[in-house]
């Protein structure tokens, strides 16, 4: 990725022009820009931010639902005012993982624009150079059109992406709906004022968890007169969680939390760019078949099923693999596991199936069979649980190893 990723951008700054780049290397950039997005501190701080704050906000509503029975217990309310729950586990690798895995997708139809700093001030970087912005509905003129939710989703109506590359080039991609750029030529903008460099440069002041980068020693002034600029409007906490309450047409009430960033205190402004303040048919996503799309894509994986037990380490032997390959694409080993761990147990015997419902209670092992396309038969064998009631192994056979 990082090699790929270094190809094309110094192929981009090389020849000044976005309009030779190729569908495929684009397609790899946008997964660069995901990957480069997702990794940094600032994103684990943002996973882990929503993760604990979320789950600190539910524990909350527990409590006040069930301090009663605390009481009882022996725990009074200001104990429990002082806990606070965290997410214990990888965040941080569960939101890169899911950030690749849809962003490219999701950002797919932003266009791109190459702007070139023709000037002696320099773009700088942070240690989160990727910053999402939405100048559109930063604006008050735009703002009264979304509830209370980020403007900065990947799907959000408006979304700008900004990547310096290096020192005089940014890469940009921007909801074409909502922006025009004064001087476009070739997917370029070319910058001569200082005014519009350091709007740009403060969007890193915004976006960085520790570190400005920059090359030119004479530029320091001018970056800490802006880091003064906008000092309190940095430190300010841009995390939110907010509830909205529903009322079903049987009368009965819920309540959907929502927890999100909410927009930066910073209007950027640019000489070049202009807003198109008559773009309609507004919502929020700027394309419901892109949203759909990964949404089907990635539903067998998230997929909600009743798991009734644990597979442990999954092996399958050579003749199992064998007559598995000799299927059609339809075929898939995933959906036959998920049949077996949420109980059912394809074309065993009734004896067979009565002893694996009582298996799943008593820890003893667990068989289950299903024929493929072929007519073929395989069986998914799930060993006992061992003496602290984890399953450790599932082997995966053909008819005549059983």
């Amino acid at each position: 990725m990082e090699s790929e990723g270094n190809r094309i951008i110094s192929n981009i700054i090389m020849k000044n022009d976005l309009s030779k780049i190729t569908k495929q290397d684009y397609c790899l950039l946008l997964f660069f820009i995901a990957f480069q997005y997702a990794r940094t501190l600032k994103g684990k701080q943002e996973a882990e931010q929503f993760f604990n704050g979320l789950s600190d906000y539910l524990f909350r509503s527990f409590i006040e639902n069930n301090i009663e029975n605390f009481k009882r217990e022996g725990i009074e309310k200001e104990y429990l005012d002082k806990c606070s729950i965290v997410v214990n586990g990888p965040i941080h690798a569960f939101a890169i993982k899911s950030i690749m895995e849809r962003g490219p997708f999701l950002i797919r139809d932003l266009k791109p624009i190459l702007f070139v700093n023709r000037i002696g001030r320099d773009f700088i970087i942070s240690d989160s150079p990727i910053v999402l912005y939405n100048s559109f509905f930063n604006n008050p003129a735009g703002h009264f059109l979304f509830p209370f939710s980020s403007t900065t989703g990947l799907q959000s109506p408006g979304l700008q992406i900004f990547w310096p590359l290096d020192t005089k080039h940014m890469l940009v991609l921007y909801d074409e709906k909502f922006y025009n750029f004064k001087s476009e030529l070739n997917e370029l903008v070319e910058i001569y004022l200082d005014e519009d460099i350091d709007a740009l440069d403060s969007l890193q002041l915004f976006n960085c968890s520790n570190n400005i980068i920059f090359s030119n020693p004479l530029q320091e002034e001018n970056i800490k007169e802006l880091h003064s600029k906008y000092e309190g409007l940095i430190n300010n906490e841009y995390y939110s969680i907010d509830t909205i309450k529903r009322t079903k047409t049987n009368g009965q009430e819920s309540e959907i939390v929502i927890s999100y960033t909410k927009d930066v205190a910073y209007r950027l402004v640019l000489s070049f760019m202009y807003f198109n303040m008559n773009a309609t048919a507004i919502d929020i996503a700027r394309d419901f078949n892109i949203a759909d799309f990964v949404e089907q894509y990635f539903k067998e994986e998230e997929e909600q099923f009743d798991r009734l037990f644990y597979l442990g380490e999954l092996s399958v032997t050579e003749e199992a693999d064998r007559l598995l390959c000799l299927e059609k694409p339809t075929d898939d080993l995933l959906d036959l596991l998920k049949r077996h761990v949420s109980g059912d147990w394809g074309e065993v015997s009734q004896e067979e199936k009565d002893r694996n419902d009582k298996a799943v209670e008593d820890g003893s092992r667990i068989m289950s069979a299903y024929t493929l396309s072929t007519g073929k038969k395989i069986f998914v064998l799930t060993e006992a649980a061992n003496e602290l009631g984890h399953r450790e192994s599932t082997k995966i056979l053909a008819s005549n190893e059983i």
